[in-house]
């Protein structure tokens, strides 16, 4: 939990690959990262350059559309520390604001989500609490 968000603070998050359908295709693999979460003045700046950007909300142009993208992109790369995001051939991907931009769009708004401190991570595999047997939990 973090309530209060020091300097230099930093996180683990993990988002859980996306569930298969019938064919057993999915969106997206998990995916592992260390952040730093955002505070509530870096997303208040952050919303205001991305309404900017978008100059008409209501109807913005592509060009637009796709700079406001782009800052959520930067701003996602610049608060991953690290991600064991790699290619089809096992190589690590460097961490930029094209390379967010390269993510699957499920997992790009989850983990922009939990940096925002908007959304939990998911579980790690491994890290999940054992349940409680019915002796322990007579005990309580």
């Amino acid at each position: 939990m973090a309530t209060y968000i020091a300097d230099g603070y930093t996180k683990d998050g993990y988002v859980k690959a996306s569930d298969a359908n019938q064919a057993g295709e999915s969106l997206y693999g998990s995916l592992g990262f260390t952040y730093r979460p955002s505070t509530r003045i870096d997303n208040v700046r952050h919303d205001a350059e991305v309404k900017t950007a978008l100059k008409d909300e209501f109807n913005p142009k592509p060009d637009d559309a796709v700079k406001a993208e782009m800052l959520a992109c930067k701003f996602v790369a610049s608060k991953l520390v690290s991600w064991d995001l790699e290619d089809d051939k096992d190589n690590g991907i460097a961490i930029t604001p094209d390379n967010c931009s390269r993510l699957n769009a499920g997992l790009f708004y989850r983990v922009y989500s939990i940096i925002r401190g908007t959304a939990l991570s998911d579980p790690k595999p491994g890290t999940e609490k054992p349940e409680s047997s019915d002796e322990e939990q007579q005990k309580n």
